[in-house]
């Protein structure tokens, strides 16, 4: 349905209401629903929103809500046209304009974002808090100048800790460190809002880490840390992640070659189309390799999609009551349910895309997936499989500097004992897979060896995936600049490649050696020992 006959719908069930607009009603509907939006009901929340808009149909927060709960099913198309009417809704205000950018940053879509944003300024170009919103996703969107120019206009409109905190990160990418140090050493020195400060000491440590000033930066991440362990959530998303590696470990160490052998002889799946799944641990370069492989005219590649877990892990792993029972019902699996899963999987990658996969491989790169290997094989039997690695020490260390939302993955980063131990546990799930998957239906792809010689790493994995080589594949930096990328490697993948990172870990030696022994295993047999 378009945006124009939902909105036209809407007002008619207002009128058969009675004729009457109920915004008070529609904020409380609205708040019901965003709050089943936080927990993951997108289809509780999209009933709510519109019946918001049933009461109100030009409800801001409801149009907004619904368009996110309608992206994170992966109704891209109709997301899009929620947003496109909220930025045309009459009258075009700067506030719809700017509830619209919000939403687009949400969803991990900078340049759209800005976009909205910009609207928002040309409505109301006397508003510092849009011109700071519009510098913020155009930074995001690797848009660098114009990042610049926006935070120009807001400094002559007034001045805050968020523009100082962007300016900061600005001088910072153009290299002027020094500069950015003395900018947050300032901000950091008065009251800021916690979310502010955290995002402050995150930004300082990577500029003092650029200076070498290794002790103050490793000091400035344990701040930050500590303020985002003190979140209400912490200890429920720390339990949660518990729970969910306890399940992910039982199915991985449960699998045997036997299960492999027995899937394989079953009757093949239907209308096999070419998938490639790319993963490792997160921070082991798998957004280098797949920004490279993107540029591959009969490849796509869908960057950290949630379209495997929704509609093959879920619906696979339904009603496993235990954390052995996983592999029950993956193993109990029926024909009939692994060809919806696929046929599901296509269509909700194609809609996370926003365009045709046609004859062209798919590219499935979510670092996630790599406890979830069992699934793909019993789904996907005809997926190759490109598993990163990276010196354990190094992604350790990356993974600590993050800023991240709390969730099952970062909550593991707010230390540094946690960090290790899951890697450690993801670097024993992949060994223990890689010594029962088929042996031609996996490869790994070493960080260091990419830096080194990018092309001869890149003819290597297009070999392995049975495309042929295009040189064209190693413009990525240029493609990187107009694309969005969801993800914390928005801003390396813009820069040539180098090995700056390399061996970075030697720089926080004395702080990560009480906790190394945790990689011991990983380290001597991933070669980095």
């Amino acid at each position: 349905m378009s945006a124009k006959k939902r909105r036209t719908g809407a007002s008619s069930r207002a009128s058969r209401a009675g004729g009457k607009v109920d915004p008070t009603a529609a904020r409380t509907i609205s708040e019901r629903a965003a709050r089943a939006l936080d927990t993951g009901d997108y289809s509780r929340a999209r009933e709510q929103f519109e019946q918001a808009l049933s009461a109100d149909p030009d409800c801001t927060a409801a149009r907004a809500g619904l368009a996110e709960a309608l992206a994170s099913s992966h109704q891209h198309d109709a997301a899009r046209a929620e947003l496109d009417a909220l930025l045309d809704q009459r009258p075009r205000t700067a506030d719809t304009a700017h509830a619209a950018g919000i939403t687009w940053e949400r969803l991990g879509k900078p340049a759209d974002a800005a976009r909205c944003f910009a609207a928002a300024c040309r409505r109301s170009p006397e508003r510092f808090d849009l011109q700071v919103a519009a510098a913020r996703a155009l930074e995001r969107a690797n848009q660098v100048d114009e990042a610049r120019e926006a935070l120009g206009r807001a400094r002559a409109l007034g001045g805050d800790a968020e523009l100082e905190i962007l300016e900061a990160r600005l001088d910072r990418r153009a290299g002027a460190h020094a500069t950015a140090a003395e900018r947050l050493r300032r901000v950091l020195g008065t009251e800021l809002p916690e979310a502010l400060r955290i995002t402050a000491s995150y930004e300082y440590a990577q500029v003092l880490d650029r200076l070498g000033e290794f002790a103050d930066a490793f000091e400035a991440l344990r701040s930050a840390k500590d303020l985002q362990a003190r979140h209400p959530d912490f200890a429920a998303v720390l339990d949660r992640a518990r729970r969910l590696e306890a399940m992910q470990r039982a199915t991985c160490l449960g699998l045997t070659s036997g299960h492999v052998q027995q899937w394989a002889a079953e009757p093949s799946l239907r209308t096999p189309r070419r998938l490639a799944i790319l993963t490792g641990h997160p921070r082991s370069g798998t957004t280098l390799l797949e920004q490279v492989l993107d540029g591959h005219g009969e490849l796509v590649s869908a960057d950290e999609s949630t379209a495997f877990v929704d509609v093959v892990a879920v619906p696979l792993s339904r009603g496993a009551s235990t954390a052995t029972s996983s592999l029950d019902a993956l193993h109990a699996a029926t024909r009939s349910q692994l060809e919806a899963c696929r046929k599901d999987y296509w269509s909700k990658s194609q809609a996370f895309l926003g365009a045709p996969i046609d004859s062209r491989m798919l590219l499935d790169k979510n670092p996630e997936l790599t406890p979830l290997l069992p699934f793909v094989h019993r789904a996907f039997p005809e997926a190759r499989v490109l598993t990163m690695l990276r010196d354990p020490r190094d992604v350790v260390l990356s993974c600590y500097f993050q800023e991240l939302p709390l969730n099952p993955i970062s909550v593991h980063w707010l230390d540094v004992h946690r960090a290790v131990q899951h890697y450690a546990w993801i670097a024993m799930a992949w060994r223990t897979l890689r010594a029962v998957l088929p042996g031609d239906r996996w490869i790994e792809v070493r960080y260091e060896d990419t830096v080194d010689d990018l092309e001869a790493v890149t003819r290597r994995a297009l070999d392995f995936l049975g495309l042929d080589w295009q040189p064209e594949v190693l413009a990525f930096t240029e493609r990187a600049k107009d694309r969005a990328i969801d993800n914390p490697s928005y801003e390396a993948v813009t820069r040539p490649v180098h090995r700056g990172a390399v061996g970075r870990w030697r720089n926080y030696a004395t702080w990560l050696e009480p906790h190394l022994t945790g990689l011991d295993k990983a380290l001597t047999s991933f070669g980095y020992g």
